[in-house]
């Protein structure tokens, strides 16, 4: 009787932890996570040529690149609102207008206080919630 119980609680234990790894792997977080590509920096759309991205983890982890160079960030959101650290950044040389275009990027970031989503769009706003930059999905 013992044992019959003990593999019953065991195979119940189990079962849970299938059940729950499932459960958890099909709901994804809530919140700006993913990969995002820069649609506009301050209003203003990014340079064709230039391939602005940004990947925020649930984790608190933030990568990307600011179409030269490749960064990376922490990050703390919480119901509606997130913060970026200042980035630390590669220093490679660009053409002068993508240069300006990352400076903007990386000013932006710092500026970032708050979310919200347009549609499929995630828009990252300032203090004032005026809108600094807009991403679209990337995956």
């Amino acid at each position: 009787m013992i044992r019959r119980n003990g593999v019953r609680a065991a195979l119940a234990a189990v079962m849970l932890c299938l059940t729950g790894g499932f459960a958890m792997a099909d709901a994804p977080p809530e919140g700006p996570y993913g990969k995002w590509s820069v649609a506009e920096i301050g209003g203003q759309g990014v340079v064709a040529k230039a391939d602005v991205t940004l990947e925020i983890g649930a984790d608190g982890k933030a990568f990307g690149s600011g179409g030269c160079n490749r960064f990376r960030t922490s990050v703390k959101v919480a119901d509606g609102a997130i913060s970026f650290m200042p980035a630390a950044a590669t220093r490679m040389m660009c053409e002068p207008e993508i240069s300006g275009q990352e400076m903007k990027f990386f000013g932006a970031l710092d500026a970032v206080r708050g979310w919200k989503w347009d549609g499929p769009a995630l828009i990252l706003l300032d203090a004032d919630e005026k809108i600094v930059l807009r991403l679209r999905n990337a995956s």
